[in-house]
């Protein structure tokens, strides 16, 4: 497995902060007067890089982005600069400058750039691909997107809690394919509704399922939205259209219930001393415990404790 990094670090020098943010060639300057505090939140696993900054100082931040691969930000400030509900991207070794106010606060991920472009090519228009791969530096305001933003700092927020004992190889790629699908819904939601073509009833029949038949057979690690992209040669969009008027669900909700009946099984089949819930959950990307909690007991009615002791 990848060598994984979680890490929660505070700091009263700007340089110092900069140089600690992993495989990131940068330099912070601080601009404004006072002394200086910040707080570092990241989590590292191979290429795939998510981090939380926090400052209380106007700096002037510039470098180098890491090589092969694609990093998404959104910088949030509180004092009203015009950057709340942005998206930067940076490619691959691009050089970069952002002068980021005071009490800046930035969530951002780096994903293999490779990866990102496959799943771009399925998930945006021709437009929006050229954008997102020959654009410099792409930072511009989003209309209408303050529920995706919301969305995706939660879900960087809930992946910086993850513990290193619940992180593994299936919680790595659950939070890298949900937050990869929500930059790239970010980027997609600007193109007009009206010119995106629909799958015919048939097709959504056959998407629908296979997309079943793929993820029931997947009995040893969990099975994604982008997974199901990849393997179909469809985009995000076309399963989400397909699932509500053929399943009456949207795929998120069915791959979590494949996720929380696997986990189920498996505490069915134990006793408390052969496995511990946590364990159980995390084996299945399963690693905000509470929020596994409240989704187990209400798709079964009740707590995973509960199953565990019936045994």
């Amino acid at each position: 497995m990848t060598m994984t990094q979680i890490e929660s670090l505070s700091f009263t020098d700007a340089s110092q902060h900069a140089r600690s943010v992993h495989d990131w060639d940068q330099t912070y300057d601080q601009l404004s007067p006072g002394r200086f505090a910040s707080r570092l939140r990241q989590l590292c696993s191979g290429p795939f890089q998510i981090f939380h900054e926090q400052l209380n100082r106007r700096i002037v931040q510039y470098g180098q982005s890491p090589a092969e691969r694609m990093c998404f930000s959104i910088p949030l400030c509180t004092n009203s600069q015009g950057t709340q509900n942005c998206l930067a991207i940076l490619n691959t070794h691009e050089e970069f400058m952002f002068h980021a106010p005071e009490n800046t606060q930035i969530f951002a991920a780096t994903f293999a750039r490779d990866k990102v472009l496959s799943l771009a090519a399925l998930n945006l228009s021709p437009r929006s691909y050229r954008q997102l791969t020959t654009a410099p530096s792409l930072q511009s305001p989003w209309q209408r997107t303050s529920e995706l933003h919301q969305r995706i700092r939660q879900q960087l927020g809930q992946a910086l809690d993850c513990t290193p004992q619940r992180f593994n190889e299936a919680t790595a790629k659950l939070m890298e394919h949900s937050l990869l699908g929500g930059f790239l819904d970010l980027l997609g939601s600007v193109e007009s509704a009206g010119k995106r073509r629909r799958p015919s009833v048939p097709a959504r029949q056959t998407l629908v399922k296979m997309s079943q038949q793929i993820a029931l057979a997947s009995h040893d690690e969990p099975i994604t939205i982008l997974d199901l992209c990849q393997r179909l040669h469809v985009s995000r969009r076309a399963l989400q259209y397909s699932f509500q008027t053929i399943a009456d669900t949207n795929p998120v909700d069915y791959l979590r219930s494949v996720r929380l009946n696997a986990v189920r099984r498996r505490l069915a089949m134990s006793s408390p001393a052969e496995v511990s819930i946590g364990d159980a959950a995390a084996q299945w990307g399963f690693y905000h415990l509470s929020h596994f909690a409240s989704q187990y007991k209400a798709l079964f009615g009740e707590l995973p404790s509960q199953t565990l002791r019936q045994r």
